[in-house]
């Protein structure tokens, strides 16, 4: 369980009749976003939020913001009707709204309501579930109970009950029902019922006593609120009654006899609201009531002239409906006793104290820019002591001191003013009488000469050490009156003599001094020296401006600054530790340290007074929450001998006891509100389940809330989103968080919260949620895509193992060719030259025919070779090299002949790949055709081209020779060679020939 630090509501003196502690109560005005300023009943759920009952809704708050529930036409999961007289909370956390049109009973996991109708549709009025479960429901003419394991309903008959309005339980199971006809005791076991009737009483305008509500306190007593009738303790044990009323006694009297609210406090008290009587705080232990009314003037007061009810919640703060909305009043509003000053001279009032102290006698002394002044702290009147003292009548003052003969020193322009008081007469505190004042003053000037002392320490009992403005530290014998002046050498010590701003002893003898532009220097009186401490702090100005120095009772050195936080050190001066904002201290900006008798350090801020556990490192701010009026403008303060502390403010005195500022077990839930993915909200009901989004559903936002009331401006926030963080990220104040982008997986989101003092509460929640992967990163889809690829791999794998193997079968086929004819070749070129040489003496005519033949076949194999040679060669692959060679060969053959030709190649033919059998056919069909054409066309011109058509190659070669009969010619072996090359590559020739026109050949080739 953790511990905090909050303040709680004690008194800080005595008062008369218990009344003062209360006379000041000041109330925070919460109306921004209610529904209808007219609320009525309030409620607080067992997680910790409250309800209020308006004539136009539900509201609910949680610290911050309202949520209004109201009836949506068409919707049979919102209100019934707006109009809420009543609220109350089952166990199983279902929250029955009564209203003119039965109940409505809201959900809060599904945050809707279901309604709960009688059969002759008669308002609901109050609700109460007694502790074997079963529910007793009152509307404005019968009495019912219902069981809600068999979810039936009876009506119950107590006779003389009309329009019931609260029901309370009592000892061993009875019912006590509150009517506009007295009240009831109902016993559900026997059916038994009694009724009862407020006693008659001059007080009251009629006989008739109409009850309203009632609260039962921890004696088992009744308190009976009525409409007109006052209001009313009755003792069930004894059937006795003592009654309230408005009967214009003051002190002893409310404000008028109706009481629609009534509340018991923690300390006994009981808190009433009276309608347009305002709030009365009854005390029964002595009677006493103080009232407490609206004031227009009093931006603190209730905020409307009706109240309706007040409530006490769980954390021990107050709230209040009225017609004008809702207040709530906090357990730390009496922690500070405010003492308006009072002068014939409003410019001493409101000017601020730039000394005070507190003497031996609780004599308050204060001094400003124009004067002394002695204080009475019970009436705030001011006794100006300026020209007793120093002869002027203006005269500013500065640090007030007091030695331990009870003498008090004052220090002005360079003066002290050493004033030995005697006091004569008898105070009598109750009657608040001053006693007479007698001083006698002897000046003391300062010489050297210092205007002004921001800081000046007694050193034993004769010594007064100065923090001058001038920049020297000054030694003063109070025996003497001998001043020495110690002043930085801005050559030798390198630091130049601006205003010391405060000074500090240490154990061994020497000073650590604050000095604007040189920060923290240490002196040391006996040799005079100056010397700058380094403190090296990681978040800094330069230099930093040091406006206290204070050591604890435990001997560390704590160091104000004006803009770099709290330092902490030790005498040794050996390591620094700074607090800043980042660990929780509410102002970086620091006028004075004081210790109070627990070992705690209260400190003067820019923005309020700061409360500091040194050992826990925690931090408290009290602002105008807590009491204080202007936390912005405090001036000095002080404590006295009892451990009181004193603040000036301008026009103001405020006193405090440290001591009411104790430790107390103090948690606060905090909850998640809302959770979004992308902009559609889940219900609660969605949060329990198994949530999961999918990959695209990653936009997921949350809202949160801690329900601490009391400190609702100084919570802070951190969440953990496991899954995606390391550890607590801190967000301040801020209540929501959004997650963009997340990536699939198993999250986790974790929402703690901390108070004012830092310290995180164990309360937390958390919500866990999947988002899954695209179907794509599935295991099941990359093992599919893995053998997919796998298979496809494979597949092109064995494709260009079997093209390899093709053109390795061409290039065997090529090679077992050229092997052939070459082979054959050689053996006819051998037999044609043995012939030759045999007969190239007796017939050298048959050896020159001989060897004719012999040429003829050398240069056929030379060109079959060529060709071969060229196809089988890797480097002439590509389409372009084909054509090349075919125009090559073209140019040969036909400009031999004086055959003019035209050769086109269409442009999409040489980015085609095409196999490397192909490649060699088809050369060989446009080498034969060509050849055919230039031996036995006698033509004058030609036309070649080359196309691709849908995945077709198709070659025509024409020309315009003689032309041949087809019939004739068909069975030569050139066309069917020419036909056999492009049936074997899957094409067919088509040979078109006329006499005396001319032949074209058509090859058409399929490509893979």
């Amino acid at each position: 369980m953790r511990i905090f630090l909050a303040v709680l509501l004690i008194p800080v003196f005595p008062v008369l009749a218990g009344s003062q502690a209360l006379a000041d109560l000041k109330f925070e005005r919460i109306s921004a976003g209610l529904s209808n300023l007219a609320a009525g009943r309030i409620l607080q759920d067992r997680q910790g939020f409250l309800w209020f009952c308006t004539e136009e809704g539900l509201n609910r708050y949680d610290g911050y913001t309202f949520k209004v529930f109201k009836k949506v036409s068409g919707d049979s999961t919102s209100l019934n009707t707006d109009i809420i007289s009543n609220l109350y909370e089952t166990r199983d956390g279902k929250i029955w709204a009564c209203t003119y049109r039965g109940f409505s009973v809201f959900d809060p996991l599904r945050e809707q309501f279901t309604h709960f109708e009688l059969l002759d549709h008669q308002a609901g009025t109050c609700v109460y579930e007694d502790l074997s479960g079963q529910l007793w429901l009152g509307t404005t003419t019968h009495f019912y109970q219902h069981d809600r394991t068999t979810g039936k309903t009876q009506k119950i008959n107590v006779p003389g009950l009309l329009h019931a309005t609260a029901i309370a339980g009592g000892k061993n199971g009875l019912l006590w029902i509150s009517t506009f006809n007295g009240f009831f005791r109902y016993d559900p076991r026997t059916g038994q019922s009694r009724h009862y009737l407020i006693p008659t009483s001059p007080h009251l305008p009629a006989p008739t006593q109409i009850v309203t509500i009632n609260a039962q306190d921890d004696k088992g007593r009744l308190w009976l609120g009525t409409w007109n009738a006052g209001l009313h303790l009755f003792d069930p044990d004894r059937e006795s009654f003592q009654s309230y009323f408005d009967t214009g006694k003051e002190g002893f009297s409310l404000n008028g006899n109706i009481t629609l609210g009534v509340a018991i406090a923690a300390d006994g008290k009981v808190w009433v609201a009276t309608g347009a009587g305002g709030l009365a705080i009854l005390n029964p232990e002595t009677g006493f009531i103080s009232i407490h009314k609206h004031s227009p003037d009093d931006e603190f007061s209730i905020p409307g002239y009706y109240t309706s009810d007040v409530y006490h919640d769980r954390q021990g703060i107050t709230w209040v409906s009225t017609t004008r909305g809702i207040a709530k009043l906090t357990t730390q509003a009496l922690f500070f006793e405010t003492c308006k000053l009072k002068s014939p001279w409003n410019n001493v009032v409101n000017s601020e104290f730039w000394a005070l102290h507190v003497d031996h006698d609780a004599e308050i002394w204060a001094g400003n820019f124009s004067g002394i002044y002695r204080i009475d702290r019970h009436n705030g009147q001011m006794e100006n002591l300026t020209e007793r003292i120093t002869g002027s009548t203006r005269r500013g003052c500065y640090p007030i001191l007091e030695d331990e003969k009870g003498t008090i020193w004052v220090f002005s322009d360079g003066i002290f003013f050493r004033v030995k008081n005697v006091r004569t007469g008898i105070r009598t505190p109750p009657s608040r009488k001053k006693s007479a004042l007698h001083f006698t003053v002897e000046k003391l000037p300062l010489t050297p000469f210092s205007p002004r002392a921001w800081e000046i320490i007694p050193i034993g009992k004769n010594e007064f050490w100065i923090a001058g403005t001038d920049g020297g530290i000054y030694r003063f014998d109070k025996i003497t009156g001998i001043t020495t002046r110690f002043m930085p050498d801005s050559v030798r010590h390198r630091i130049k003599p601006t205003s010391v701003n405060c000074l500090e002893a240490l154990p061994d003898g020497s000073f650590l001094a604050g000095i604007r532009d040189a920060g923290l220097v240490r002196f040391d009186p006996a040799d005079g020296s100056f010397r700058k401490i380094e403190m090296n702090l990681p978040n800094q100005y330069t230099p930093a401006v040091l406006t206290a120095i204070f050591t604890d009772s435990k001997g560390r050195i704590w160091i104000g600054t004006s803009m770099d936080g709290l330092i902490r050190t030790d005498s040794g001066l050996g390591s620094f530790r700074q607090y800043t904002d980042k660990d929780g201290l509410p102002s970086s900006c620091l006028y004075q340290i004081l210790e109070d008798n627990n070992g705690q350090l209260w400190i003067r801020s820019r923005g309020g007074l700061i409360l500091f556990n040194p050992e826990n490192e925690t931090f408290i701010n009290f602002g105008t929450g807590e009491g204080l009026r202007n936390p912005n403008l405090l001036g000095e303060m002080c404590r006295d001998r009892t451990g009181r502390f004193y603040m000036g403010d301008l026009g103001y005195l405020q006193i405090f006891n440290p001591a009411n500022a104790i430790t107390t077990t103090h948690e606060f839930p905090v909850y998640i509100t809302v959770m979004k993915e992308g902009v559609n909200p889940l219900t609660p009901t969605d949060w329990n389940k198994d949530l999961r989004f999918l990959y695209h559903q990653n936009y997921i936002s949350f809202e949160f809330v801690a329900l601490n009331y009391a400190e609702t401006g100084s919570t802070t926030y951190a969440y953990y989103l496991e899954g995606l963080n390391r550890q607590w990220q801190a967000v301040g104040e801020k209540r929501f968080i959004t997650f963009a982008g997340l990536q699939p997986g198993n999250y986790r989101f974790r929402v703690r919260a901390a108070g004012k003092d830092g310290i995180w509460r164990d309360c937390e929640q958390a919500i866990s949620f999947k988002i899954s992967g695209p179907f794509w990163r599935a295991w099941w889809f990359l093992a599919a895509c893995a053998f997919a690829l796998g298979g496809l791999i494979f597949y092109f794998y064995k494709l260009k193992i079997n093209r390899l193997r093709a053109e390795i079968a061409i290039r065997n086929s090529i090679a077992q060719d050229l092997h052939d004819d070459v082979g054959s070749t050689l053996s006819g070129v051998n037999v044609f030259s043995t012939l030759a040489l045999q007969k190239l003496k007796a017939q050298p005519e048959a050896a020159a025919a001989l060897l004719a033949q012999i040429s003829q076949k050398t240069t056929a194999m030379s060109d079959a070779m060529s060709d071969i040679v060229w196809s089988i060669n890797p480097k002439n692959d590509s389409v372009q090299d084909l054509i090349v060679r075919m125009k090559e060969y073209a140019a040969e053959m036909l400009e031999s002949r004086d055959i003019r030709y035209k050769f086109s190649i269409d442009k999409k033919l040489l980015a085609q790949k095409l196999p490397l059998g192909l490649r060699k056919d088809l050369y060989l069909i446009f080498k034969e055709a060509i050849n055919n054409l230039s031996k036995y066309s006698e033509c004058q011109t030609a036309k070649i081209a080359i196309v691709l058509t849908q995945k077709q190659l198709v070659m025509v070669v024409a020309d315009d020779g003689k032309g041949f009969d087809e019939t004739t010619v068909r069975a030569g072996n050139g066309l069917a060679n020419l036909r056999a090359r492009a049936a074997k590559l899957g094409g067919q020739m088509e040979i078109i020939s006329k006499i005396g026109v001319g032949t074209t050949m058509r090859c058409t080739l399929p490509i893979p």
